[in-house]
């Protein structure tokens, strides 16, 4: 059969906030007897769980305490000696002022500002009144100055009414500003869209100019080599070149105008009368039409 163990208190931490380390020590300590059927034992028992339990460091505030050796076998009288060393008596009067002079702060909850004040109205003795004293301070406290208002209202505001409204106050509020930011950021979506429709456009328009002056300065179709490159003639692979059907310089064979059986005139051309352009067209071919001469009589009709 499985046992379950009960796990043991944390050490006193004996650091920081040592008037609540011990509060939560003391409470946790006396749970574990409970738990464990050690407060049924001895007290020679309890007194050696305690001892164990405490830490070091307690421990050797124990010892400065100086306990009787009597004291030091009763458990309830060392548990008493300890609570006067961690917590001094207060001053009921400074407690009640500041519990009187607390305000909720900003990010911190309804309900993390109501167990700030219980709390606090501790060590207050309020004692029978602690209830109307939360709630009061609560009310006039809260950061939420619409919901105080209605509360003023009440005929009868108990301190769970004032829980309730001021948690709805603050559930309502949270949701009506989600719902702001998702308004407020549909516009702010829609202007980012645009901005990138804008900049999609304007890369596209660049990068359309970028291709037409790559393809203006290679120059289109070359009517002299039937290539593409860049409008210089240094450029052209045909320039110094024969062509090996009419024997003339810069042009292929290729894109030769000259038709067989034709013999054309001889032109002299030079490397300045080289010149490249856009052409949709390879070549423009001029035809002369060959003139008839006829010879005409005429003869007078008296005779002559």
């Amino acid at each position: 059969m499985a046992t379950y163990q009960i796990p043991a208190p944390e050490p006193m931490n004996c650091n920081g906030d040592v008037a609540n380390n011990w509060k939560s020590f003391h409470e946790a300590y006396e749970d574990y007897l409970i738990a464990t059927g050690l407060d049924q034992k001895d007290k020679k028992v309890q007194v050696a769980t305690l001892k164990s339990l405490m830490g070091t460091e307690c421990k050797k505030i124990l010892k400065r305490l100086q306990l009787s050796e009597a004291d030091m076998k009763d458990p309830a009288i060392i548990l008493a000696k300890l609570q006067d060393h961690f917590v001094p008596v207060r001053n009921i009067l400074y407690e009640r002022y500041i519990f009187h002079n607390t305000e909720q702060q900003v990010h911190e909850t309804i309900d993390q500002f109501l167990i700030k004040l219980r709390q606090l109205a501790e060590p207050c003795n309020f004692g029978t009144l602690e209830d109307e004293m939360v709630r009061d301070r609560l009310v006039l406290g809260c950061r939420d100055s619409a919901a105080r208002t209605r509360l003023f209202r009440e005929k009868d505001c108990t301190l769970k009414k004032a829980i309730e409204s001021l948690r709805i106050s603050e559930t309502t509020s949270e949701q009506l500003k989600k719902i702001e930011r998702e308004d407020n950021q549909e516009p702010v979506n829609y202007a980012q869209r645009q901005d990138a429709k804008k900049q999609n456009v304007s890369k596209s328009v660049d990068r359309q100019r970028k291709e037409s002056g790559n393809q203006l300065k290679q120059g289109g179709k070359c009517k002299y080599c039937g290539g593409a490159h860049e409008r210089d003639k240094h450029k052209c692979p045909a320039f110094g070149k024969s062509c090996r059907k009419c024997g003339k310089a810069n042009h292929f064979q290729s894109v030769c105008m000259q038709k067989q059986g034709v013999n054309l005139m001889n032109e002299e051309s030079s490397d300045d009368e080289y010149a490249f352009y856009v052409e949709t067209v390879d070549a423009i071919r001029h035809v002369e039409r060959k003139r008839y001469f006829v010879s005409l009589s005429f003869w007078d009709k008296d005779g002559g």
